[in-house]
């Protein structure tokens, strides 16, 4: 695949570049992930020309305090998804025998988090709205 399509906060870096494959996929779901859990995305700007230069440059965090209150198995899941070689990121069969998924399949829906989750979807939605 060669041509430059996307948002600009779900695009993987390796679209940018005009080079990639199916795992650019893998990166956007992430980075919905990372907006879930945190309410902002992992790499943000001014405008889309920033953004993209960040999406660029790859570096995101992982040790705010929304990020501490998760588990170690969801970081390690998200660092999984959000490397920026797609030659060493999960593929979609990895991702869904990783540990964290296997866990939440099998353990009960937490309604809470789930409403944590969609708030912070409709927080960052709005926000990009009132831009």
């Amino acid at each position: 695949m060669n041509k430059e399509v996307g948002t600009a906060y779900y695009i993987a870096p390796e679209v940018i570049n005009l080079h990639y494959t199916e795992k650019c996929d893998m990166w956007s779901i992430v980075v919905i992930l990372y907006i879930m859990i945190c309410g902002r995305p992992p790499f943000d700007g001014r405008n889309e020309n920033e953004i993209l230069q960040n999406v660029k440059g790859g570096s995101y965090d992982l040790s705010s305090k929304d990020w501490m209150a998760t588990s170690p198995e969801v970081r390690d899941f998200v660092s999984k998804l959000m490397e920026y070689d797609y030659n060493k990121r999960m593929s979609a069969k990895e991702a869904l025998d990783h540990v964290w998924i296997q866990k939440k399949v099998k353990t009960t829906f937490n309604v809470r988090q789930a409403e944590t989750a969609m708030s912070n979807l409709k927080l960052f939605t709005a926000t990009e709205k009132l831009k």
